[in-house]
C-alpha cells in the first residue's frame, strides 16, 4: 500500500476545508496532515491540482449495478456490483436484497458473509440490508406480495445468526415486529422503517424498541397530512430517525428533497442510490428477485409502471443533493459518508477524513466530476 501524500488541493476534514495541508496515507489508512512544505521524504506525492478531497462515500441501501445483483447470491455478483459502485465513488456499501423465501435470502447473506472474507473486498462490503421480509402488502412498492409475511422467531433468528446482517428494513405496525427488533438489536443489528402503513404516533413509537432509521423517505409509506401525520412526517420530526433519501429527481421531487433536508440536517440524511443490476449497463429489461423489470428514461420500473429503484451512483447523488437540495457541497458529502458511517456504527474506520480512518479518498473536481477514487490507500481510478 505505501505511503502517499495528497497536497495542493481542498481537503474536506469533518471540522473544516484544510488548504495549504497535506494528507498522509501509510498502510492503508490516513495518518495524519502536515503543512505542503513538511512532507516526509519517503511520501510519494500525489498533486489533487486544486480538486477537493472527500472522504470514500457509503451505501447503506444498493440492489445491483454493472450487471449484477445482491439476490444473485453469488459472491462473484457481490464483487461485480461492489467494482461498479468503487468506480462511481462508493468505497463501503450494504448489498440489498428484495423480499423473498426464506432460502433464497439465506443464500444472499451466505454469500455477502463470505464476501466479507475476500482479501479485495472485505473493507468494502460491509454487511447485507435486508429489505423484508417483513412489509406491509399495502405498501409493498416494487416488493414481491407472495413473500411477504409475519415475522417468527425461527425465521429471523436464522437470519439475524449471521454475522453479516447488519441492517433490515421492516413495517413498525406488523404484528411481532417490535418483539423481533428487540430480539435484533442485542445481536447489533440496526432497523428502519419502510414499505410500511405505520401512522406517526406507531412511527416514534418505534424509536423506543431500536428503530434509528427510514427507508427510502416518502416513497412506499404514509405521507404528510396536516390532520393525520404519517411515518415520512416521523421521519422528519423524530431526532432519533435518520432518513434514507433517493436523490435521483423521480422518487422525491425537489421541493420534498429540500424540505427533508432542512427538516433534518446534515446529520440526519443518508444519500442512498437504491440501485439495480442495470445502473450502468444498456439493459432493457431483467428480473429483481421474482419481479420483470423495465428501463425507463431515469428510473427502473415493474411491467405495471410502479417504480423498482434508481440508476443512481453515489457521486451522481452527492451532485444532486446540491443541485436538487440546494445544500453546499460540504453538506451533501457529509450525507454521503460521515452520517452513514454513524448510522451503521462504523464511524471509527470510515466516513471522514480522520487519522486512524481507513483511507477511502475521492477527488472531485470544481464540476464535481470524478478523478480519483482510492480505497484503503489504493487507486482504483
Amino acid at each position: 500500500m505505501g505511503t502517499v501524500a495528497f497536497y495542493r488541493g481542498r481537503i474536506m476534514t469533518p471540522e473544516q476545508v484544510l488548504s495549504g495541508s497535506a494528507l498522509l496515507v501509510k498502510d492503508g489508512r490516513i495518518s495524519g496532515f502536515v503543512s505542503e512544505n513538511e512532507i516526509p521524504v519517503e511520501y510519494e506525492k500525489i498533486s489533487l491540482a486544486d480538486s477537493w478531497l472527500l472522504p470514500g462515500f457509503i451505501d447503506v441501501h444498493v440492489h445491483g449495478g454493472g450487471g449484477a445483483d445482491a439476490m444473485d447470491g453469488t459472491v462473484d455478483a457481490i464483487r461485480t456490483l461492489a467494482n461498479f459502485h468503487l468506480q462511481h465513488g462508493t468505497t463501503a456499501l450494504y448489498p440489498t436484497t428484495v423480499t423473498h423465501n426464506r432460502g433464497v435470502l439465506i443464500r444472499v447473506i451466505d454469500a455477502v458473509e463470505k464476501a466479507m472474507q475476500e482479501p479485495d473486498l472485505k473493507r468494502r462490503v460491509l454487511g447485507v440490508h435486508l429489505e423484508g421480509p417483513y412489509l406491509s402488502e399495502a405498501r409493498k412498492g416494487a416488493q414481491a406480495g407472495d413473500f411477504i409475511r409475519l415475522p417468527l422467531e425461527e425465521e429471523y433468528a436464522a437470519f439475524f445468526d449471521s454475522p453479516a446482517v447488519k441492517l433490515m428494513t421492516v413495517a413498525p405496525e406488523v404484528d411481532g415486529v417490535k418483539e423481533m427488533i428487540r430480539y435484533g438489536i442485542g445481536k447489533g443489528i440496526r432497523f428502519s422503517a419502510g414499505h410500511s402503513e405505520a401512522e406517526y404516533d406507531i412511527g416514534t413509537l418505534s424509536t423506543t424498541w431500536g428503530m434509528s432509521q427510514v427507508t427510502h423517505l416518502y416513497n412506499a409509506m404514509t405521507g404528510l397530512d396536516r390532520r393525520a401525520p404519517g411515518l415520512s412526517a416521523a421521519a422528519l420530526v423524530s431526532k432519533e430517525l435518520r432518513a434514507q433519501l433517493i436523490c435521483d429527481g423521480v422518487h422525491v421531487h425537489p421541493a420534498m428533497v429540500k424540505l427533508a433536508m432542512k427538516a433534518k440536517g446534515s446529520d440526519g440524511v443518508l444519500l442512498i442510490t437504491d440501485s439495480l443490476k442495470g445502473t450502468g449497463e444498456d439493459i432493457e429489461e431483467f428480473y429483481m428477485g421474482n419481479q420483470k423489470v423495465v428501463s425507463g428514461s431515469n428510473a427502473f420500473y415493474l411491467e405495471d409502471g410502479t417504480i423498482a429503484g434508481s440508476k443512481l451512483t453515489m457521486v451522481q447523488a452527492v451532485r444532486n443533493a446540491v443541485k436538487l437540495g440546494g445544500v453546499a457541497l460540504q453538506v451533501a458529502v457529509k450525507m454521503a459518508t460521515q452520517t452513514p458511517a454513524l448510522a451503521m456504527g462504523i464511524e471509527s474506520t470510515k466516513g471522514s477524513l480522520t487519522p486512524g480512518r481507513d483511507a477511502d479518498l475521492v477527488v472531485l473536481d470544481d464540476r464535481l466530476e470524478l478523478k480519483q477514487v482510492w480505497s484503503m490507500g489504493r487507486k482504483c481510478l
